[in-house]
């Protein structure tokens, strides 16, 4: 069992970027308190940026930085619709 509470707000917003930040804590009964913390930039809500640290507080443990960005683009529209593809790159 455990506890987990988080926030997330807009830090800075404009008609093509917009900044999110985030933070949550999770208290487990059977293990450290953890705080995983974050940041989205966004530019017209196409390509995403993203960074984040996860375990802050946790000893000995092999998670950490995160940097991660991905882009949504529509590829092809036809008779049938328009097809959305999820393109997703990671950097560890």
């Amino acid at each position: 069992m455990f506890f987990r509470v988080g926030a997330a707000m807009e830090i800075w917003q404009s008609n093509l970027v917009q900044v999110t930040s985030s933070i949550d804590a999770i208290v487990p009964s059977d293990n450290s308190e953890v705080i995983n913390a974050g940041c989205e930039l966004s530019y017209s809500r196409f390509i995403f940026l993203r960074a984040g640290y996860k375990s802050i507080f946790r000893d000995e443990s092999e998670e950490g930085l995160t940097l991660d960005w991905f882009a949504i683009a529509v590829l092809r529209c036809d008779r049938l619709g328009s097809r959305l593809w999820f393109r997703r790159f990671r950097i560890v």
